[in-house]
């Protein structure tokens, strides 16, 4: 078997790791840095935990990595999938949000265009786009299949787009998704909404779910700055819901909640900003990690009072899985992937209530035994939760398009 798979949002990652690098001013939290994944974001963490496993998997598969063109290989692809080829395809990947409708279509076209004549005399079986914003062309492989983490672009074009409204080139790509052969949705929640928005038909969608990396354990050093926190952890994207979090973590302090709020892989400018809007004393209450590895960000979690992730959309919700393996209580939002997943073992709130926030803090700082209740729900609610899992399932996915005969034709 031939098997493609475009890593180009790892290699744009690992290429960009530096400018995440810890300054003076951030909070530094002892011991190995772990993985690298802690610096890659959701797809690139993905595909950092997954890709390995794939090829202990998928051992006699001739695998062909699709990586930026005119860019210096990173030496960690070397340890990825041994003896993986590489080709490049086009930096410009993403559909052009801000683009004008004819001109981005133009542009969409040519990228697909050049990277068809790049693949299809390579002879690939199965092309595997490990997110969502690639859609393979027929060209490129007798079969293929696309991983959706979100459909958020498409759920709250408020929150990404100036206009309010998804762009001309957005449509089309959504319009190509709805079409691709195979999907692999990483949550129900997220299955459910390719078959609701997009009229996707559930035979062609596989849910594999995602993983906890085994440094994601009760067992091991808590991260003790000498004060109480809590924590957020992930890019502070607009679906995060970060400013809600802030709002409510300031209002449970007006309660006399001691708590300090930490911002753990947060852009810098972005906390800057978020800081810039309380008062003096919460601004200064306010810290930011830069990209924690595996190994800090479980010490961060066994530490915490509590993580609060109340997104307003998520495709998996990682972190909250995460945080409950190190016996962290969670705090999340209805209509989540995290509140369907851990059903009790949460609390839940309105994303867009901040008063409701504040007293599930209040709540879960005054109370050891909900505490407690929530920290052996949680354990007992991630278990079974092994990327080790998701390997297997996506490899089964890679080997029965394989099997099929002929050529996917949309």
């Amino acid at each position: 078997m031939k098997l493609g798979i475009d890593i180009r949002w790892l290699h744009e990652a690992l290429i960009n790791v530096p400018l995440f690098a810890a300054e003076a001013d951030d909070l530094q939290v002892p011991g190995p840095s772990g993985a690298q994944s802690g610096n890659l974001g959701g797809v690139g963490r993905y595909l950092d935990e997954l890709l390995p496993l794939l090829a202990s998997r998928l051992h006699e598969a001739e695998c062909l990595f699709c990586v930026l063109e005119d860019q210096a290989i990173p030496a960690h692809m070397a340890d990825v999938w041994p003896r993986a080829r590489m080709v490049g395809l086009p930096a410009r990947w993403r559909p052009q949000g801000n683009a004008l409708g004819l001109l981005a279509n133009v542009a969409a076209w040519r990228v697909r265009r050049a990277s068809s004549r790049t693949l299809a005399p390579l002879g690939l079986d199965v092309f595997l786009s490990p997110q969502q914003l690639v859609v393979p062309g027929t060209a490129w492989a007798r079969h293929h299949a696309v991983v959706c983490h979100d459909l958020a672009f498409l759920q709250r074009p408020d929150l990404f787009f100036r206009s309010g409204t998804v762009p001309p080139s957005y449509r089309a790509h959504y319009r190509a998704l709805a079409r691709a052969e195979q999907l692999i949705a990483v949550s129900e929640r997220t299955a459910t909404t390719l078959v609701e928005m997009l009229g996707v038909d559930p035979e062609r969608i596989t849910v594999t779910l995602e993983g906890i990396n085994s440094a994601f354990t009760p067992d091991g050093p808590a991260f003790a700055p000498g004060w109480p926190y809590a924590m957020c952890a992930g890019s502070a994207g607009p679906g995060k819901n970060v400013p809600v979090v802030v709002e409510g973590w300031v209002r449970a302090r007006r309660h006399g909640e001691p708590l300090r709020l930490l911002l753990a892989g947060a852009p810098r400018e972005r906390v800057r900003e978020l800081a810039a809007g309380c008062a003096p004393g919460d601004a200064a209450a306010i810290h930011r990690v830069a990209a924690p590895g595996d190994a800090q960000l479980a010490a961060l979690y066994r530490g915490a009072s509590m993580l609060l992730i109340p997104s307003l959309v998520e495709g998996f919700g990682l972190p909250a899985l995460e945080a409950m393996a190190c016996g962290c209580p969670v705090i999340t939002a209805h209509g989540t992937p995290m509140a369907d997943m851990v059903g009790a073992a949460a609390l839940v709130v309105a994303p867009d209530r901040p008063d409701e926030l504040r007293d599930a803090i209040v709540r879960l700082s005054g109370d050891d035994a909900l505490r407690r209740r929530l920290i052996d729900a949680g354990r007992l609610a991630v278990a079974g939760y092994t990327w080790e899992r998701t390997a297997d399932l996506t490899a089964a996915t890679i080997r029965s398009l394989a099997a099929r005969p002929g050529r996917f034709t949309q």
